[in-house]
């Protein structure tokens, strides 16, 4: 790879005209067919239509790895002697579409080069402004750059399919970034999409984000000894309104073990009635939380239920939402499973 930035560093010296020293540079063996497309470019560089069609037939002899190095110096010399040549971010695009494949920070100036010359050209249909913006999206390791850049490509690209994807990494940069109320119009953008929906599980996981976001969060407790205690103070007096004010609000889900959170049938917070079940049960709790719970999740065992499934496990989970420095670390009442661990 160092030999490539070599000679695209000194790709400015100029290439001597005659045609012999021409050859010598860029043939390849005793191939005839490139050596009279070469000796045309030659005769016809100063015509940009002419020579982008030449070009585009020199171009796939310069692709193997063993040539790069000719492909790199051959789009620079014909840049750099006719620079107002209109298909230049096209050979540009090139140049930098090589380099990426071996390093692609070598790329980023010639990319950035490409959106300097302001141009909108397009190569069978397909945009080099727009390929050059999702090239720098996918480099570029400043999150400030890359911000501006998605930034851009959704206003001058505003119908296109991948959107959805690139208002996700916005609102994701903004996360990062602590800039919350960002995040938050980002994640109700990419919603807006028409793709977005098809995302599934990144869909709904948005949805509950903003829900979150909008809500009061006061059904969270510091520690979960003390969620667990206002809940069996709760179970013992039949209360329900105390049940209620510390479910989750959001996302909810009442399930049996072999169902998957995503189930639609499963998120129930706003229709399962748990006081029609509690009227007629008779509570037990086991003494302490299940082996299985951790740092993030834990399970209390209970049963006495009237339901046809006696054993209820309660699901409590840590949130994790550094948006709210008060929420964050908390512990939410966040579901149940229905009978005996699988």
């Amino acid at each position: 790879m160092g030999k490539l930035l070599i000679f695209l560093l000194t790709a400015t010296i100029a290439v001597t005209a005659s045609c012999s020293s021409y050859k010598k540079t860029y043939s390849i063996g005793n191939d005839r067919t490139l050596t009279n497309l070469l000796n045309a470019y030659q005769k016809e560089s100063t015509n940009s239509n002419k020579a982008f069609i030449l070009i585009q037939k020199i171009i796939p002899y310069f692709t193997t790895d063993q040539n790069q190095e000719k492909l790199l110096l051959f789009l620079s010399d014909h840049i750099n002697k006719f620079s107002k040549d209109p298909y230049n971010p096209y050979y540009t695009f090139r140049i930098a579409e090589t380099l990426m494949k071996h390093t692609p920070q070598a790329a980023a100036p010639y990319f950035k080069n490409i959106l300097r010359m302001n141009s909108y050209l397009q190569i069978n249909n397909i945009s080099i402004r727009k390929k050059t913006l999702e090239n720098l999206i996918a480099i570029e390791q400043d999150p400030y750059m890359k911000v501006l850049h998605i930034k851009m490509l959704i206003r001058q690209y505003p119908l296109s399919k991948g959107n959805a994807t690139y208002y996700l990494q916005l609102a994701n940069l903004y996360a990062s970034q602590g800039e919350w109320e960002k995040t938050y119009q980002s994640y109700l953008l990419y919603q807006n999409e028409k793709n977005a929906y098809d995302q599934g599980i990144t869909y709904q996981e948005t949805t509950n984000w903003i829900r979150f976001y909008r809500s009061k969060r006061n059904w969270t407790k510091k520690s979960l000894s003390d969620l667990i205690y206002n809940l069996k103070i709760a179970f013992s007096n039949r209360n329900i309104r105390l049940l209620r004010k510390y479910q989750a609000k959001h996302s909810f889900f009442a399930m049996s073990w072999n169902q998957q959170a995503q189930d639609k049938n499963s998120q129930l917070s706003s229709t399962f009635n748990i006081g029609a079940f509690l009227a007629r049960s008779h509570i037990h709790y086991k003494k302490g939380i299940e082996d299985i719970s951790n740092y993030k999740e834990a399970y209390l065992k209970t049963w006495g239920w009237s339901y046809r499934i006696p054993i209820w496990y309660l699901y409590f989970r840590r949130i994790d939402f550094p948006a709210d420095p008060e929420v964050n670390g908390n512990w939410e009442w966040a579901g149940i499973f229905f009978g005996n661990r699988l």
